[in-house]
């Protein structure tokens, strides 16, 4: 199973530009035109959060008809930049939130056998996000539900630090909680998340997470704290996870934006690319079968 983990859209009204600069209307596009050529095409799509700009219900809806044009099923989950009241408005009739009630939107479906956790992290009107008793409760509960399933959760705020201090300011808070409900369910094989706008893996409370990068801009690699509020126009991209029955996951960084050219070795070597190709073709059966 393939799954695209897209995040950090922050899209805006149609027309408008986020930082009075950045056309993350434009790049939204991109991205679902991109999603559509992949081959193979993913089985899910996941927005991991900041789906919008400023949470209103004109942005939900722009959001909407860009998103229509996406061929593959999409799974949202807001960040600290949406509101669920309007996102409830625009999105509440998409089939996996009809069931969703209460104040937060955590749900969880089923996909090649894995089981897939969208995790609100987020806090009206702030930027930082926050692992509370009550979404904690819930998290527990459903997990304990399904003891045996490969599970995966994906959810807005990283629980770790970067390195990136003035990022780290807003990750989430309480993460101990979440720690010691992650360590608890042993069937939890990853943890995604978005808010950095880069693409970052760190292991925490046993488990491998990652941030995938963001399909608007980039924030700058500041290790050093020179850099505040810094963004760059790094190639946009997404994360592409290949998900095995068992919940083995390999993923992959996908840049949003296709190479203009194009160069082949092999039409270089002694024999051509047939050729070239044949060589590689069977040291790779030679590998698959065991005989290296």
């Amino acid at each position: 199973m393939l799954i695209a983990q897209i995040t950090d859209f922050h899209l805006c009204a149609p027309g408008a530009l986020v930082y009075e600069g950045i056309d993350t209307n434009g790049h939204l596009r991109d991205t679902v035109r991109r999603l559509n050529a992949l081959s193979p095409r993913p089985d899910l799509v996941l927005g991991t959060g900041d789906l919008v700009d400023h949470g209103t219900v004109e942005e939900y809806l722009h959001l909407k008809e860009i998103l229509s044009a996406l061929e593959i099923p999409i799974y949202l989950i807001v960040g600290n930049h949406d509101d669920r009241g309007p996102f409830r408005e625009v999105f509440g009739d998409q089939p996996y939130l009809r069931g969703v009630s209460g104040k937060f939107l955590n749900y969880a479906f089923d996909a090649g056998g894995v089981r897939l956790i969208g995790f609100d992290t987020a806090v009206h009107g702030v930027s930082y996000g926050e692992a509370c008793e009550e979404r904690v409760a819930w998290l527990d509960a459903e997990l304990a539900r399904h003891p045996d399933q490969p599970t995966i959760i994906f959810m807005h705020h990283p629980p770790f630090e970067t390195g990136i201090w003035w990022m780290d300011a807003s990750r989430l808070r309480g993460s101990h909680r979440l720690a010691e409900v992650v360590q608890r369910h042993r069937q939890i094989r990853r943890i995604w998340c978005g808010h950095l706008h880069r693409s970052i893996f760190s292991e925490w409370a046993g488990v491998l997470c990652s941030i995938s990068p963001s399909t608007a801009h980039h924030v700058s690699l500041d290790m050093d704290g020179t850099a505040f509020m810094e963004m760059l126009m790094e190639p946009r991209a997404f994360h592409l996870h290949k998900v095995e029955a068992d919940g083995r996951v390999l993923t992959h960084t996908v840049n949003v934006e296709l190479p203009n050219e194009r160069y082949l070795p092999g039409d270089r070597m002694a024999g051509g690319l047939d050729a070239f190709r044949a060589r590689y073709q069977a040291m790779y059966e030679q590998m698959s079968s065991g005989a290296l």
